[in-house]
């Protein structure tokens, strides 16, 4: 499977930029728009660089595409536009055959970035395709019918949310709180706070899709 990283403009904590940087060498990077300078001072060179560059020193990008000595590829949007600068690099990642994204950069301060961060998981997950958002404590992904599983070695707490409307025949095994064929409504925290107890835990549903919350500390498998 081939996994993608994307780098926005927002805060990138401690804990995700080690994770970055663990991943950074098998992965397509994207630098969406300012998240180039996070890349700088990891000293990672992406693949592309997309965005509006209304965040990012764009006579720097341009001069040095320009000279034809930019080590990535240069993808300009405009200024007033539909899609956001993260939208548009998970489709450049999706047209150079991605299958897995790995958002850092994209969650805290500003929440509409957030939330719509969080909507483009979801979007992904129809496409049968996975997505992780990266913040300073937890991570998030969205899964449908294919199920999450995490290692019994595992700590912490999860939660399990409903996206866009309700899911139903939501199967929780493994933790402390258990779930047998329930449903879940996008209105009713019921799946906040659930906790790993040492042993394999998996998340399901019939049908719907599910939001995930997860520390580092989670294992997946």
């Amino acid at each position: 499977m081939k996994s993608c990283i994307i780098v926005g403009a927002g805060e990138l904590p401690e804990k995700a930029a080690a994770n970055l940087q663990q991943r950074a060498a098998w992965c397509y990077i994207i630098a969406a728009d300012g998240g180039l300078r996070h890349l700088e001072c990891l000293n990672i060179v992406p693949d592309a660089i997309i965005g509006d560059f209304d965040s990012v020193d764009e006579g720097t990008v341009f001069q040095r595409n320009a000279r034809g000595d930019a080590p990535y590829e240069v993808v300009e949007l405009p200024r007033e536009k539909d899609v956001s600068d993260m939208a548009a690099a998970i489709d450049h990642g999706l047209e150079r055959g991605c299958e897995e994204f790995h958002i850092y950069g994209g969650a805290g301060g500003r929440l509409d970035h957030t939330l719509a961060n969080v909507q483009l998981l979801a979007g992904l997950v129809r496409q049968n395709k996975r997505g992780f958002l990266y913040g300073e404590h937890e991570i998030v992904t969205a899964i449908q019918r294919e199920p999450i599983s995490f290692a019994a070695e595992s700590a912490g707490v999860f939660s399990v949310f409903s996206h866009g409307g309700k899911a139903s025949g939501v199967i929780i095994h493994g933790a402390k709180y258990l779930l047998d064929n329930a449903t879940l409504s996008n209105d009713t925290p019921l799946g906040l706070s659930n906790e790993f107890i040492g042993e394999p835990i998996q998340v399901s549903a019939e049908s719907g899709t599910l939001m995930i919350v997860f520390k580092y500390d989670a294992m997946l498998l």
